[in-house]
């Protein structure tokens, strides 16, 4: 799983199983959707933090919630859903109060009342939280230099690893082409200063075009390093993971059902 604070947590692709033709109403109304995204994730991000810090001890990581924020929690399938939710409600805010159609205005309140609802079922489900957070890298740098790879089109990604072997969610691809005869150089965009602090190494992910990426490396990269292509062609090795697992799920004991 993304953690809440990485990059394009909300896309809309994830927006168009509620909307199938939300692309179509952006565009024709003018309506920024990136910006709603931002508003929606910051909308929620407060109310989190504040109830966070309103959990006291059943929140492991209560000493330091103030300094970490909302940088340890994982967007669990019930907070994406709060946060699709939530861009709706911006999108079709605007919607209303620009057109001013009630169609617009029914759609508002529909995602209202369901956002309302979500919330209810996140705080039941439980606030996830990692203890060492591994934000989703930018897209990493590439190079080409001589090999013996063919002539190839190939789609890399990277992810962060700690010591204990979790890995973050995937960075945005990266495309190069490969002439024969060469091969491909990859680091990451952070470089050493950047790494987030419980990165050990990294991960490279990398997928020729229609094919799903796997694992190219058996141990972790060390911060700092290059990797490159080997001569003898891509690895068959593991696919992502798809981000990291909550280490713990901080409940709001006030809601808890009694029995």
């Amino acid at each position: 799983m993304a953690l809440l604070t990485d990059a394009e947590i909300v896309t809309l692709e994830d927006l168009q199983p509620y909307e199938t033709n939300i692309v179509g109403m952006l565009t024709t109304y003018g309506i920024d959707a990136d910006n709603k995204v931002c508003l929606a994730t910051e909308a929620i991000s407060e109310e989190l933090l504040l109830h966070l810090l309103k959990s006291g001890l059943s929140d492991p990581q209560h000493a330091t919630r103030r300094l970490l924020g909302v940088s340890s929690v994982v967007c669990t399938g019930p907070l994406q859903r709060w946060l699709c939710l939530e861009t709706l409600v911006q999108i079709y805010n605007e919607a209303y109060n620009v057109q001013l159609n009630d169609r617009f205005k029914g759609k508002w309140l529909q995602y209202l009342q369901q956002t309302s609802a979500t919330r209810q079922l996140v705080w039941q489900y439980g606030v996830g939280v990692v203890f060492k957070p591994l934000p989703k890298p930018q897209a990493p740098l590439l190079g080409l230099q001589t090999g013996l790879l063919v002539n190839c089109e190939l789609l890399i990604q990277v992810a962060w690893t700690d010591l204990d072997g979790n890995e973050g969610a995937l960075s945005p691809v990266a495309a190069i082409l490969i002439p024969d005869q060469s091969s491909v150089a990859v680091s990451t965009a952070e470089g050493v200063s950047g790494a987030p602090p419980s990165a050990v190494g990294w991960n490279v992910y990398v997928a020729q075009v229609g094919a799903d990426p796997t694992r190219q490396n058996n141990a972790p990269i060390p911060i700092g390093s290059v990797w490159v292509a080997p001569d003898v062609g891509l690895l068959q090795g593991p696919a992502p993971r798809d981000g990291q697992e909550p280490d713990y799920y901080v409940f709001d004991q006030r809601r808890l059902p009694r029995g």
